[in-house]
């Protein structure tokens, strides 16, 4: 058998002399490259999404804020994980009675925030995918 031969090269797909696969395989090699999951697309827009959120509130960047928009329906929407995290924070600082210090420490809420993003992009796919999954069951 030769690394030359049609039957064992990719193109074949790992199909054998006879037509059928290749002895040892139960199924051709394949081109195509693997798909993503709708999990982790999804929890990964979401972990964009949070670290998107606190390059926002911040930074600055891509554009700054102020408090109206911090306050506003859409400010609450697309700084919702970063502003998931400050809650806790806030309830650690109740529970501490006394407040924390992050002015020079805070890169950790960027990571949190993207954490708390990828976990509601993930939390919404499952949601959303057993929504369609119970419609489908429920069709005659």
């Amino acid at each position: 058998m030769s690394l030359l031969d049609p039957a064992v090269t990719r193109q074949t797909g790992g199909v054998g002399e006879d037509g059928g696969a290749q002895r040892g395989r139960q199924e051709g090699l394949k081109d195509e490259y693997p798909r993503a999951s709708g999990l982790a697309a999804t929890a990964g827009a979401g972990a964009a999404w949070g670290f998107l959120g606190y390059t926002v509130l911040w930074q600055g960047v891509p554009f700054g804020v102020n408090r109206r928009f911090v306050e506003s329906v859409v400010g609450a929407l697309v700084l919702f994980p970063v502003r998931t995290v400050l809650w806790g924070v806030h309830l650690g600082e109740r529970m501490a009675g006394r407040p924390f210090d992050f002015a020079d420490d805070n890169w950790w809420i960027g990571v949190a925030a993207a954490v708390v993003g990828g976990a509601i992009g993930a939390l919404a796919f499952i949601a959303v995918r057993a929504g369609v999954r119970s419609l489908r069951a429920s069709r005659p």
